[in-house]
């Protein structure tokens, strides 16, 4: 048996209740996994307060990202007692997250977790550091040849932000949480040169993930992981995601399971 925050829908509210569960109720997968560290972002949070359309299939476990420790698997890249990370795949939304101490996914979901980094730096970078570095990475400003963007919004900011790229510069987008709508005109492309350059951190290829993830981990400081962190059980979680959704809380915030 082992604890799961678990979502139900009664009537069109969303109901968010710690129950205990069995490795028997969990969806297919390749891989088994302790979960020892997950997240909490926005996109979990309108999961959880049932105030976005983000779950698709109830019941649901939410959680887009977690880290922990492989307990069994029938894919030959992962063996019991390995430390891995996931992120994205529609995990949380469509298949069981990492709100759970145990979760069972894909394996192609995986990556294995760099030797510099545990479960809780993981869980501090998360999805959205990796959507960060896979920008950087997509952009030249890495190589510091161009002058470049990176855009999580969408919509209007997006429309700024090209008018300010230098020419030749890149932009390099994800996320559009403000829209996929881009009220612009092909003036930056044509008359500046600027390129647009999406990224996707669950359709990026799997090396590109691990070497995304080992940069992030080379860059940022150990000051980074000292930071404001708000680390929670999951008996917390509910709180904390009205919390989130009411854009009180700063920082990341860390499940600890």
């Amino acid at each position: 048996m082992f604890n799961a925050l678990v979502l139900t829908q009664e009537e069109k509210t969303t109901k968010a209740q710690i129950q205990q569960l069995q490795e028997s109720d969990l969806p297919e997968g390749d891989v088994l996994v302790e979960v020892e560290a997950s997240s909490l972002n926005y996109k979990d949070g309108l999961a959880v307060t049932g105030t976005g359309k983000i779950i698709r299939d109830f019941p649901m476990v939410p959680g887009i990202d977690f880290a922990g420790r492989v307990i069994e698997s029938s894919d030959e890249r992962y063996k019991a007692g390995d430390q891995v990370i996931l992120t994205g795949w529609g995990v949380g939304e469509r298949h069981w997250g990492g709100m759970a101490e145990r979760a069972r996914v894909k394996a192609d979901w995986l990556v294995p977790m760099p030797a510099n980094c545990d479960a809780n730096k993981a869980m501090m970078i998360g999805t959205a550091g990796l959507t960060a570095m896979l920008c950087v990475q997509a952009r030249p400003l890495e190589r510091q040849r161009w002058a470049g963007v990176v855009d999580t919004v969408g919509s209007q900011v997006l429309a700024h932000a090209l008018s300010q790229v230098n020419y030749g510069g890149t932009a390099a987008i994800c996320g559009l949480a403000g829209g996929h709508l881009l009220p612009t005109t092909v003036m930056p492309f044509i008359l500046r040169n600027v390129r647009l350059q999406g990224v996707d951190s669950v359709a990026c290829p799997y090396d590109q993930r691990l070497t995304a993830w080992k940069k992030a981990l080379d860059i940022l400081p150990e000051s980074f992981y000292e930071q404001a962190c708000h680390s929670i059980g999951l008996g917390q979680v509910a709180d904390y995601a009205h919390k989130i959704v009411r854009g009180q809380v700063t920082g990341r915030v860390i499940i600890t399971l």
